[in-house]
């Protein structure tokens, strides 16, 4: 038996082909990178629709009810191992005030071609006060 060279069914496997790279090495990317453009630019509503679950939707969430939430977001380094398993790393740091202390979190979440998959959030971090505590007494100071 003698194989047929056909340039149909080999234009056919070369788009295939090139589909299956654009899925697998570009899109999670791409889905990384408008996530990151709505969260630098604040738009929360728009960055929660990028979650696979509607469970993980967080950030819009938080924004309301956090007084001064401020997010940015950072797309990791690609790597090799990010390529082979169609993913990309994406970190978001969170800024907000809670109480009379600054808090800081931390959200390591993954792209994937079909969306963002559930993020690990850190523990809050507590940074410095904003209200002063009383020092000393309010005893007005005696004339002479």
């Amino acid at each position: 038996m003698r194989i047929r060279f056909s340039l149909r069914t080999f234009f056919i496997l070369l788009t295939l082909l090139a589909c299956l790279c654009y899925l697998w090495l570009t899109l999670p990317s791409q889905v990384a990178q408008r996530f990151a453009d709505a969260v630098n630019t604040e738009d929360f509503t728009a960055a929660d629709r990028h979650f696979l679950r509607s469970s993980d939707r967080f950030l819009a969430g938080w924004a309301e009810k956090r007084w001064a939430f401020r997010a940015r977001c950072e797309l990791r380094p690609l790597t090799l191992a990010q390529l082979l398993t169609a993913r990309r790393q994406v970190d978001v740091y969170f800024n907000y005030f809670e109480l009379d202390h600054t808090a800081t979190r931390q959200a390591e979440l993954s792209a994937t071609p079909l969306g963002l998959t559930s993020p690990s959030l850190s523990s809050v971090k507590y940074g410095g006060r904003f209200i002063d505590e009383i020092r000393g007494s309010m005893r007005p100071t005696p004339r002479r």
